[in-house]
């Protein structure tokens, strides 16, 4: 498998993109169809065939021009200058005295109003960030216009305009805080209401995304919006833009970003959680630029809590940046390269068979035959070396290498053409690979991801009314795994052994030897998008009218355990090589599938200045998206479990075409001073149905992604390929994508008080809550059929059959789900004035749904299905990216003495502080066993949950801080056979984090603004072992004999890094 490139091959490029492939044609005009009206009626309002909907990247400033005695004065000419690139914008004030200069590029700005008669008033330092409406007002006296009346000073910080809710991160945050692996959106949780969610390696690897799951405003990680300069940047399963590291680089290209948290305006789509977008940095009239070398190494970190030695560590980052003219006040350039080489070797954790094992001696001190293709296949483990858990399994503790290179580059043209039209284009690339072995020592992993991006964007001021902004993007992110077999199979006995096997002993529960179902893959998820926004200003309103359509392309190559996955309940079986379930893909299927898709928005937005002190801003989205289809037509489903056979064609039946989401919000400020603002809002969020959720299915269908099934046989009789069995054994499984479905709804809906206390700090108070509907969850969809008791309680009797004997288990992806989500959310910030800045978020929420899971790695581990298939009630608790408090406090501090000069200048001046502190509470996880104890035949998605004992807690933690006690599982016991057990899902807590990093650098500044700049940071201070979620605890935590599995609640993992020190050296023109 190859990451392909984005301008070639079959699957990629402008060829896909401008094919007439005449399946794809039909589907999509038929869609258009049954949307023709809505679609005909919304284009002729725009005035274009198909327009798209824009992200705040953007700015306006906006005020009232009145005389010394309070009365409005018409015909003022108001002009706004952005003072680094000399690009100036006017606008004459209207009857009531008002202007507002829309879609200003971001920077500082001077405005200047002027008329004859008066004197003209000019107001210095007004800082544009995205999507913030300045205001700016005037009172102008009588006199020469020579006459200047200069005030310098930013506008309020209070946002009287708007009700949506979003948060900034300024360019001055990401240079100066000290953020760990340069990644900028591990900032992104410096806002309230937004929260990281921990899992272990970076993200949920290639099967669901490396990005960091970032849950925003309640909603699930995968729908967050994640934008550059206005275009998405996502990969197949929506999990933002970050590559195999899990890091996102081009911190030094970014100027700032905008986090959007809870009822936002209808321009934005497609996500139904929050939206992260950032703006590239352009070029100025002045040639700026820096270049940076960061640097870690073990000599400056200390031990890992489970590092029996200080591992190996070193790493560099390193990169340039530089901007400037190409024609003052017209043309800018800006371009960005950064680097990334690490080493580093890890402490790894594996559960092998000890000697005793091996030797077939059980824990009760039986002695069993020992099948010989197990003895084979056990000789594969390594010796245990650490504890014994006197279940026949035994630690093994390794030193694991890892190597990681990673290259990030950007370049930007900026060209204003005149004072009517201006342009920019962008285009940004990178790639990352990583090499590292697993924890056994049996392969080596390969992954390597690609991303590369850019957009093209036009503005077009039409008339002082009238403006328009045309916009091309597109993005490719490639991800490929790979594996390489460490062992020698040549002995006689192994020269069959397949390299994509999989075995998993279970109860207790030995670490999987062989290759998983993600562990040879490749995706790729291609799109270009079309975008227009047309606004129309007329008095107190604004009025923008645009919409978007989307081209994708989505790739996938994932052959699921094409030799064979071999599952064992309890250590007796796997010895004497008595399977529980054997499953893999038969001869004829195949993971390779290659789909498209096209999404089409568009909506309407008013912001109404209905009174000088009260804002309304009220939007309707219509969005639907197409049918995807498989251009090698290689794609069925079981629309019904009753069926018999499955239908050739399109996955689901299109449920996006009624997709209409009003949005309102409103800002009013009780006093004339414009000082604190009542704001608040409500709005529906669609969360479109794409790859994320019907990739994996593809592959997991028959004919063209069967699975077979069979259960209790001999592994010398499956061996080596599931393939090689008589068919007639064998049972159909599904992973299957109902074909009835609705597109998944977030309502979000907030109210919070913001108030100004001085010149440069606010607070905001209130409350943010959100709840979902039809959201996608999976269920097992053919277990056996209960036997309802006369106390009403299910029980299976031995020997039943699956409700649907054509197939085996069915992992059913249904939108059936829900949540809610409730939050206190308070912000205090401080803009950076005599030397300090200071901001400081806390979010008190509740976080419940019926499940989380889908078929991908949504959190990166957790269930992935109901205890009780038939009722989903049963699950309601607890989501799993619950946070229950979270505090993040960051300030900056330019030491004094930063104006002195000579040698107390240099000894004392240019000294500064930087943090970021961060307390958040643990999240969620279910305590199951590993065996199908109620009898009800949910193998493919097995989440059986024990009873709990009466007067035991469902959170039995023991030990917060002892990763080998955390938590007691005496308090758990087997149901009686053929029950659900009565405990619920998501009852214990994990342990949450205390991070403190911090940064001391001292500046050298000389030859007019050139600056030296020597930086020392250091990640997790405190140096507190941050422990990750318990192991063991969903595969099983009790054994099938009822006691407490010693494997289960154990700790081996770190989720924040011991204590680390990194230094720098930066060099700024």
């Amino acid at each position: 498998m190859t990451v392909r490139p984005f301008f070639g091959g079959d699957h990629s490029g402008f060829h896909w993109f401008l094919s007439s492939h005449e399946r794809g044609r039909s589907m999509f005009m038929l869609t258009l169809r049954r949307a023709v009206g809505l679609v005909a009626v919304a284009g002729v309002c725009l005035g274009l065939g198909v327009s798209g909907a824009f992200a705040q990247t953007t700015a306006a400033i906006s005020g009232v021009v009145e005389d010394q005695a309070g009365g409005v004065i018409p015909g003022v000419t108001v002009t706004a200058t952005n003072t680094a690139t000399g690009v100036s914008r006017t606008e004459v004030t209207d009857g009531e005295g008002r202007y507002r200069l829309r879609d200003l590029a971001l920077g500082t700005y001077e405005v200047r109003a002027e008329l004859p008669g008066f004197q003209a008033g000019v107001r210095r330092g007004i800082e544009l960030t995205m999507g913030r409406e300045a205001v700016v007002e005037f009172s102008l006296g009588v006199g020469d216009l020579a006459e200047e009346v200069i005030v310098t000073g930013d506008a309020p910080l209070v946002d009287t305009r708007s009700g949506a809710v979003a948060g900034r991160v300024s360019e001055e945050q990401i240079r100066e805080l000290p953020i760990a692996g340069r990644d900028i959106t591990n900032l992104v949780t410096l806002e309230a209401g937004v929260a990281r969610i921990q899992s272990s390696g970076p993200g949920g690897g290639a099967h669901g995304g490396y990005g960091q799951r970032i849950a925003i405003g309640g909603s699930r990680p995968d729908m967050t919006g994640w934008l550059v300069d206005g275009t998405e940047v996502q990969t197949v399963f929506r999990m933002g833009p970050a590559g195999a590291t899990g890091e996102q680089l081009g911190a030094d290209a970014v100027q700032e970003f905008r986090v959007s948290t809870s009822s936002y305006t209808a321009e934005q789509g497609v996500a139904g959680g929050g939206v992260v977008s950032a703006v590239t940095k352009s070029g100025t009239n002045t040639i700026r630029g820096s270049a940076f070398e960061f640097f870690r190494d073990d000599a400056l970190n200390t031990k890992g809590y489970f590092d029996e030695d200080k591992p190996p560590f070193r790493r560099h980052q390193f990169g340039v940046s530089m901007g400037g003219p190409i024609v003052r006040n017209r043309t800018f350039y800006f371009g960005a390269y950064e680097r990334l080489t690490q080493s580093t070797t890890e402490t790894q954790f594996a559960d092998v068979p000890t000697a005793a094992s091996r030797a077939g001696i059980l824990p009760d001190g039986r002695t069993v035959a020992v099948d010989p293709l197990i003895a084979a296949i056990m000789d594969l483990y390594p010796l245990s070396n650490g504890q014994d858990l006197g279940t026949g399994v035994g630690e093994f503790i390794s030193l694991g290498d890892q190597t990681v290179d990673e290259h990030f580059v950007t370049a930007r043209i900026d060209h204003v053409f005149n004072s009517a039209h201006s342009m920019y284009g962008r285009l940004t690339g990178g790639d990352v690979s990583i090499e590292s072995p697993n924890s056994v020592k049996s392969l080596q992993n390969f992954s390597k991801s690609r991303r590369f991006s850019g957009s093209v964007e036009e503005t077009w001021i039409i008339s002082s009314r009238w403006l328009n902004r045309f916009r091309f993007g597109f993005s490719q992110a490639p991800d490929e795994v790979a594996i390489e077999e460490l062992h020698d199979l040549s002995a006689a006995h192994l020269t069959a052994f397949p390299l994509p096997i999989q075995l998993e002993p279970r109860g207790p529960s030995l670490t999987n030897i062989g290759v998983g179902c993600c562990s040879v893959m490749d995706f790729d998820l291609s799109h270009f998008e079309f975008a227009n926004h047309l606004s129309y200003a007329a008095g107190p309103h604004n009025v923008r009218f645009g919409g978007e359509f989307r081209r994708m392309a989505s790739f996938e190559d994932a052959p699921y355990w094409p030799g064979g996955r071999f599952i064992f309940s309890g250590l007796e079986n796997f010895l004497t090589g008595q399977t529980t379930s054997v499953q893999g893909h038969l001869a004829e299927a195949d993971g390779i599938r290659d789909f498209r898709q096209n999404l089409i928005g568009l909506y309407v937005q008013d912001d109404w200045r209905v009174h000088p002190r009260l804002s309304l801003n009220a939007g309707l989205r219509y969005e639907f998206i197409t049918e995807p289809y498989e251009v090698n037509n290689r794609y069925a489903v079981v629309r019904t479990m009753g069926d018999d056979t499955w239908t050739v064609g399109k996955p689901f039946e299109n449920p996006s075409l009624r997709n209409f989401a009003p949005r309102v919000n409103f800002a009013w400020s009780p006093t004339a001073d414009g000082r604190t603002s009542v704001r608040g809002g409500v709005g529906l969020f669609y969360d479109q149905v794409m790859s994320q959720y019907w990739m994996f299915p593809a592959v997991n269908s028959p004919p063209y992604g069967s699975r077979g099934e069979v259960t209790g046989l001999p592994i010398a009789q499956a061996y080596p390929t599931i393939a090689a069995l008589d068919p007639s054994e064998l049972t159909l499984s599904l992973g299957s994508l109902d074909y009835y479905l609705e597109t998944p709804l977030m309502t979000q809906f907030n109210l919070n008080l913001q108030r100004q206390l001085s010149d440069t700090m606010a607070v905001q108070i209130g409350y943010m809550g959100s709840r979902g509907k039809d959201l996608m969850n999976v269920r097992e969809g053919n277990s056996a059929l209960p036997v309802i008791l006369e106390d009403g309680r299910k029980f299976f009797p031995a020997g039943l059959e699956r409700r649907y004997p054509r197939w085996a288990g069915d992992r059913r992806q249904q939108t059936t789900g829900s949540s809610e989500y409730h939050a206190l959310v308070m912000n205090v910030t401080k803009r950076l004035s005599q030397g300090f800045q200071f901001g400081a978020s806390y979010t008190l929420s509740k976080n419940m749904d019926d499940g989380t899971q889908t078929f991908t790695a949504t959190i990166g581990e957790g269930e992935f299905a109901s205890i009780d298939p038939d009722d989903l009630s049963r699950n309601w608790s607890l989501a799993l990216h619950d946070r229950r408090h979270n505090l993040v406090i960051n300030g900056l501090w330019r030491l004094p003495g930063q104006e002195l000069g000579g040698i107390p200048g240099a000894l004392v001046g240019g000294w500064q502080l930087s943090g970021v502190l961060a307390v958040q509470s643990g999240r969620p996880i279910s305590a199951s066993l590993g065996f199908n104890r109620s009898r009800n035949l949910a193998t493919e998605n097995l989440f059986e949950v024990p009873n709990l004992k009466p007067g035991a807690s469902g959170n039995p933690i023991v030990d917060p801080r002892d990763p080998d006690a955390y938590l007691d599982a005496s308090g758990f016991e087997l149901q009686p056979a053929g029950f659900f057990g009565n405990l619920g899902r998501n009852t214990i807590i994990g342990p949450g984090i205390v991070s403190l990093d911090g940064a001391l650098s001292k500046n050298f500044t000389f030859w007019g603004d050139r600056r030296l700049t020597f930086r020392i940071e250091g990640f997790n201070l405190l140096n507190r072992a941050n422990f990750g979620q318990p192991s063991g605890v969903r595969r099983g935590v009790l054994l099938p004999t009822g006691q407490p599995n010693p494997s289960a609640g154990r700790i081996r993992g770190l989720s924040t890094v011991p204590r680390q020190v990194q230094l720098g050296v930066r060099f700024t023109f």
